[in-house]
Formats: structure tokens, sequence, C-alpha cells
């Protein structure tokens, strides 16, 4: 019997986030090679990433999941710490945004992409379920 539920390309989730950290070294270095919005405002909404929509859109697909709560509030902190990095480098301020990126960001982020990877087994299990 197939389930119904979509496949969600956890790995392509996590290492859109994880590459966040090059972007933001880039930046401040000064030597940020692609395009890319980095408006603080933009940055901060936690729903306009690809997993971001995800979860808008589908919120029932993961709200049943036990680490769905940690990780949802793990991805609205790293946005908010990504666009604060942001904002602190657009105001001068390259060395709070330096420590901001190696400190926070970087328990943040680590800690994000270990609960995508239980969510991601999760939802596996769930959908292997049905």
């Amino acid at each position: 019997m197939t389930s119904n539920i979509p496949t969600v390309n956890f790995l392509q989730i996590i290492n859109t986030h994880a590459v966040w950290k090059n972007i933001l070294n880039e930046m401040l270095a000064n030597e940020l090679r692609i395009k890319i919005n980095l408006d603080p405002d933009h940055l901060k909404k936690d729903n306009l990433c690809h997993f971001g929509q995800l979860i808008q859109v589908n919120p029932h697909r993961f709200s049943a999941l036990p680490a769905f709560v940690g990780v949802r509030s793990l991805h609205k902190n790293f946005h908010g710490i990504s666009s604060e990095i942001v904002r602190l480098y657009q105001d001068g301020q390259h060395t709070k945004a330096t420590e901001l990126l190696n400190g926070r960001f970087e328990l943040v982020s680590r800690n994000l992409k270990s609960k995508l990877i239980l969510l991601s087994q999760e939802y596996v299990a769930a959908a292997g379920s049905l």
C-alpha cells in the first residue's frame, strides 16, 4: 500500500540552511559571490524559505510529529539570528556580527540540523504507517 503523504526532501532543506553560514561568512569578509536578498526584514520571515512555505501550506503534515515544535522554534530563531547578523553588518558592527555568527548562530544552526534529521525520521515513519 502506498502512502498519499508527499515526499519531503529534508536533505535539501538541511543543506539550504547550512549554506547560510557560508553566505554570512562571505558577507562579513566582503566576498559575497552570489546575488541574494540580504534585507534583514526579509530574512527574518521564516515562512519565505522553502521549508517555511512547506510548513505554512501544509501544517497538518508536521504538527502531529513530536520533533516539529522544536524544529519550528529553532527555524524561527535561525531566521531571526540571520537577520540580526545582516543588520549588524549593514550598521558597520562587523565584530558583533561575527561574534553572533560564530556563537548563537552556530549553536542554533547545529541544533536545527539535528532536529530536522529527527523530524525527517518521524515524517518517514508516519508516512510508512499509513
